[in-house]
């Protein structure tokens, strides 16, 4: 090995503890701020001194970074990449049988300690810059903690990072030792233009402040923006300015770049240079030569909307640790400058630290991913923040949809060979089912553009179909995206020849709706589309897809309350139901016409929440889903839009009256409205003929008792009372704790005691005039003839002369005439 001078890294002051601790420990974490060193000389003197006999593994959450290391490890070695320090990224691999150190991505490494989880002839593992915490950052470190405690007690495991969350990282890897180590920093100056934070980050307001950087410091420039349009845009701004005048170059800086465009700015050597990078930038990368950084203070990752089911992009302001990480990139090589676009109260409201991915992504990977692990779900693992379990349950339902696993949520068959594709589990069930067969380039160039992202902006529409004529003409070829999408298309062949004219644009929705079954979108009004998965999606005003009956669309987020549209294609009806017909559902929706005493019913055929097409059906009441239904039917306005009739009410009261009597036998229904609803499949269902209601209520509520409580109810609580006179009135038992008869005074006489329904419970007697106004209500007949019955005679008399009046109402006669009939 070449004669490194470890001494000249400030990460060496911690090597003799690490040395003296090594043999005795299995976890590690060290701290060490930027341009301490640790990410190249850590490996590289544990290599030296021997301390590691097997390979080492550094996982680095970034393409570039991993590159860009091994590079800079080999020519410290002075040996070529891949010799004895190589790499592993996706698309892209450098190393031999004869490589000590790989840099692997960490998306990477899952793929390697899942085909072989001893992994035999490794050492060590280091999770490099594991601040980031992304999805695979989670996964790995619960991998190698479970491969640690259960089959190689051996393995040794180390976390770099310059701001470690020590106490989450005990949850799994218990009494780590622990280092620190201080970076070797010149000072950095903060100024800060007081404006707020602008999320649409601002061309002018940042040329102003490169302008300054350029007065004020002397060496390159990092610029950091939110993503990749915003890079471009500024760029193209800053060309146009004065800027390059000064002979200044400037450089794009993100992960899609081509490596060699990316090693342009990492290799630069000569004149000043303009550097506008994403949070890519942050760590691990040296870029040469930066004493200034221009800050926005903004950050785009994605965020998971369980309630939508999507993940969505979403530009925020970063952490304090992150800015302070971008900040530091300027005091590297010497005295730095840090503008910073965003005010003094703008930093007050930024969080500490950056939020893991892992509590806010889709996890339809790392549900995969654990089940092919074989730990049975997320419980199976140890985690430094478990998954939430609304994002979980959601993914591994996604799963089930796409086929990947069953009912039990075990890994089917096709879910155990999605692990060979390194894209998401929706493009990897797309590959599979269409690999060798004639839409394979179609599936592979599709899949390409989904991983990679469009090129197109949105005066082009939506419509997917358009970007494939586009690859298939092979204009555009040019353009830095199209590159990439066709580096991604080789890679998922397999082979670095792709076949344009083997393209199908008219194929695209019969490939896409095997993948985003629950992106299915039908037009509900105003470019709105409501979405199979349940929630909602809008084109854009000038999108020609606009009037499209049924669409799918893979690619939806964006900020408000409707997510946007932007890549589409439009989907036949026929051609979707035929393709996901295991998944189509039919149901039958049943309404309730008052008018016409009758039930309606339609059919319909869905996928997910979302209604291919529908129409009526004939009323069968022998239908299972109509018991269900009807009590929703009738839930918003209650038993009371059913067609009451007086016979039918009085029925219903006299049940509910008789339930409560202590003498009714046996156990009586629930005869309140709601449990009415509970029961409708008994007693309301059966007296519909062909749906529609033929007689009255009255004959099904009878079918709710059985023969006993029939003879109970007819004896104990009649319909109807017969008073002196002879005339059977009807007792009215609404008010279930006082029955009630509205009868003329003149109907009584005669009748001395008040009887009891049921032998329990008095009779309410109403007392009306010939006219049929109220005059007493008594529930003791015999005190009202003893002590009220003459004043009211006397106030009768005179109102009403000619009507029989007698002084004894005990001997007088019932009457429902003016007078008793002589005999």
């Amino acid at each position: 090995m070449a004669d490194i001078d470890f001494n000249n890294y400030p990460v060496s002051k911690v090597f003799p503890f690490l040395k003296e601790s090594w043999q005795g420990r299995r976890s590690f974490i060290l701290q060490a701020d930027p341009g301490a060193g640790k990410s190249t000389m850590v490996p590289l003197y544990l290599l030296r001194e021997k301390m590691v006999k097997g390979r080492i593994i550094v996982l680095e959450p970034r393409r570039m970074a991993a590159r860009s290391l091994a590079r800079y490890m080999s020519s410290l070695l002075g040996v070529p990449v891949g010799k004895t320090v190589g790499y592993r990224v996706r698309g892209d691999v450098n190393t031999s049988s004869s490589a000590r150190i790989e840099l692997v991505t960490e998306g990477v490494f899952i793929r390697m300690i899942q085909d072989d989880p001893f992994l035999e002839g490794v050492d060590l593992v280091i999770m490099d810059e594991f601040h980031e915490r992304n999805l695979f950052t989670d996964l790995s470190a619960s991998f190698l903690e479970d491969v640690q405690a259960n089959i190689r007690p051996d393995l040794k495991i180390m976390i770099m990072s310059a701001t470690p969350e020590v106490e989450p990282l005990k949850k799994i890897f218990p009494d780590p030792l622990y280092l620190e180590s201080r970076g070797r920093m010149f000072p950095v100056e903060i100024l800060r233009d007081e404006k707020p934070m602008d999320l649409r980050p601002d061309n002018s307001r940042l040329i102003r402040a490169v302008e300054r950087g350029l007065q004020e410091s002397s060496g390159n420039i990092l610029v950091f923006l939110p993503g990749e349009r915003e890079i471009i845009s500024f760029l193209e701004d800053l060309e146009r300015s004065r800027v390059p005048d000064k002979g200044v170059q400037l450089y794009p800086l993100f992960s899609r770049l081509k490596p060699a465009e990316q090693d342009r700015v990492l290799n630069h050597r000569a004149g000043r240079m303009i550097v506008a990078a994403t949070s890519i930038a942050e760590t691990s990368l040296t870029i040469p030569g930066i004493s200034c950084v221009i800050d926005t203070g903004l950050e785009r990752k994605p965020e998971f909307d369980a309630n939508a089911g999507l993940s969505r992009l979403r530009t925020r302001a970063l952490s304090m640790a992150s800015a302070d990480q971008r900040a530091g990139r300027a005091g590297r090589v010497e005295k730095g400058l840090c503008i910073r676009l965003w005010s003094e109260n703008d930093e007050r409201l930024m969080d500490d630290f950056s939020s893991p991915e892992i509590l806010d992504a889709d996890l339809s990977v790392l549900i995969l991913e654990i089940l092919r692990w074989g730990a049975g779900g997320k419980d199976g693992l140890k985690w430094m923040d478990p998954p939430p379990a609304a994002h979980y349950y959601q993914a591994l339902e996604l799963l089930r949809l796409l086929g990947v696993t069953d009912g039990e949520g075990q890994l089917t068959q096709e879910g155990k060979s999605l692990g060979s594709w390194s894209v998401h589990p929706r493009l990897a069930h797309m590959l599979e089912r269409f690999a060798g067969t004639p839409l394979e380039q179609t599936a592979c160039a599709l899949a390409a553009l989904l991983e990679e992202g469009d090129w197109m902006d949105s005066r082009s529409g939506s419509d997917i179909r358009l970007r494939l004529e586009y690859l298939a003409s092979g204009r555009d070829g040019h353009k830095r995206k199209v590159k990439a999408i066709v580096r991604e298309w080789e890679s998922l062949l397999g082979r670095s020849r792709t076949d344009r004219s083997a393209l199908e644009p008219s194929s695209c929705a019969r490939l896409l709706c095997h993948s985003f079954p629950d992106r299915i979108a039908g037009l509900r009004g105003d470019r709105v589309y409501q979405l199979s998965g349940g929630s909602n999606c809008r084109l854009r005003p000038e999108d020609p897809l606009q009037a499209e009956e049924f669409l799918i669309a893979p690619l939806v987020g964006g900020g408000g309350d409707i997510p946007s549209c932007f890549l589409a294609v439009p989907a036949d009806r026929d051609l979707v139901l035929n393709e996901l017909s295991r998944m189509i559902s039919r149901k039958r929706e049943w309404t309730w016409d008052g008018e016409k005493k009758k039930l309606g019913c339609s059919m319909s055929t869905r996928i997910g929440t979302l209604t291919m097409k529908s129409g009526t059906a004939a009323a069968d009441t022998d239908d299972p889903d109509l018991a269900v239904q009807l009590k929703e039917i009738f839930r918003k306005k209650g038993v009371e839009q059913l067609p009451w009739t007086k016979e039918d009410r009085s029925l219903l009261d006299r049940l509910r009256f008789a339930s409560g009597l202590k003498r009714a036998p046996g156990e009586w229904p629930d005869l309140k409205d709601e449990g009415l609803l509970d029961s409708m499949e008994r007693w309301f269902l059966p007296i519909l003929v062909k749906g529609r209601l033929e007689g009255g209520l009255k004959e099904g509520l009878g079918l709710l008792i059985d023969w006993e409580q029939r003879q109970f109810l007819d004896s104990a609580v009649p319909e109807r009372f017969q008073v002196p006179s002879g005339s059977r009135i009807r007792i009215d038992y609404s008010d279930s704790g006082a029955p009630a008869l509205e009868v003329r005074l003149q109907e009584l006489f005669g009748l001395t005691e008040t009887p009891l329904i049921a032998g329990e419970v008095p009779l309410l007697f109403k007392l009306l005039n010939p006219a049929r106004r109220p005059i007493q209500v008594t529930r003791d007949l015999k005190s009202f003839w003893d002590n009220t019955y003459h004043e009211v005679r006397k106030e009768l008399r005179g109102r009403y002369p000619k009507h029989y009046w007698p002084e004894d109402p005990y001997e007088g006669e019932a009457t429902s005439r003016v007078r008793p009939k002589k005999g």
